[in-house]
């Protein structure tokens, strides 16, 4: 009677205990190809509206208020509930919500691109004037890097900082002194009647170009930007950057590959 009674309660314990969740580790979830969003012009408008007003600012408790000198709201922080339901109402995936979230929802993965350990993400601006869209190398550590400035993301974004064992921020573009080169002379005289700017690598125009891997080495990827003096400017030539990366996707720093020209 008494072994009846146990085995009953082992099959009940069994049939109402819920099942436990597999261990995960403390690292996110890796950023893929779901965290796409198919952005279109016509979204504009009501993800615009879920910034712009300024009574659901004030009335989600939730909610941080960044004021302009004068007190007015300039932008508010904190509930997204809005952008993520316009963005769930025109088909994204919740990995592609999450992935807009740290940008604010002000930025948007538009291409996803795997390239190994360290994989690659282009992300769309919405409402920039100039460069509406950046590269970024995600799923290593730091867990998305800007290549245009690493260790400077935009100050309203919550994109992590890239720092160095020092615990200090790396800026992986300024540091490159493309001025050394022997071809910058040369590049730099093509230009000269745009006035004495400096000739500069212009993070705002980044494109891809290779990846390439040395098993125990880690992981190199190269990344293109103009040269110009200015915005405006023409353009003097290009500047081909290493993105090196450990065997396990720690971000190790940059280095100038070459200059050539246009």
């Amino acid at each position: 009677m008494t072994r009846n009674i146990l085995a009953t309660a082992f099959l009940l314990s069994v049939i109402v205990s819920p099942a436990r969740p597999q261990s995960q580790s403390s690292k996110s979830a890796p950023i893929g190809p779901k965290s796409v969003f198919h952005f279109k012009d016509s979204y504009d408008a009501d993800l615009n509206r879920c910034r712009d007003d300024d009574k659901a600012c004030q009335d989600a408790a939730t909610r941080k208020f960044e004021r302009s000198a004068t007190g007015e709201i300039k932008r508010c922080y904190g509930n997204d509930n809005c952008a993520s339901l316009v963005m769930r109402r025109f088909g994204a995936s919740e990995e592609a919500i999450v992935f807009a979230r740290q940008f604010r929802f002000e930025g948007f993965m538009t291409a996803f691109v795997e390239l190994g350990k360290v994989d690659m993400a282009t992300v769309y601006y919405q409402g920039a004037v100039n460069d509406d869209r950046g590269l970024f190398l995600v799923n290593g550590t730091p867990s998305i890097i800007d290549v245009a400035g690493c260790g400077k993301p935009d100050p309203d974004m919550l994109v992590t900082q890239t720092v160095g064992p020092d615990g200090h921020e790396i800026n992986c573009l300024d540091n490159i002194d493309i001025t050394r080169h022997p071809l910058y002379r040369s590049l730099a005289k093509t230009v000269s009647d745009e006035g004495s700017l400096p000739l500069t690598i212009w993070s705002g125009h980044a494109e891809f170009q290779r990846a390439q891997h040395s098993g125990t080495a880690g992981q190199r990827i190269i990344i293109t930007f103009d040269l110009r003096r200015c915005h405006a400017c023409r353009l003097a030539g290009y500047a081909d950057i290493a993105y090196a990366f450990s065997s396990d996707g720690h971000f190790r720093g940059t280095k100038l590959l070459r200059l050539r020209r246009p």
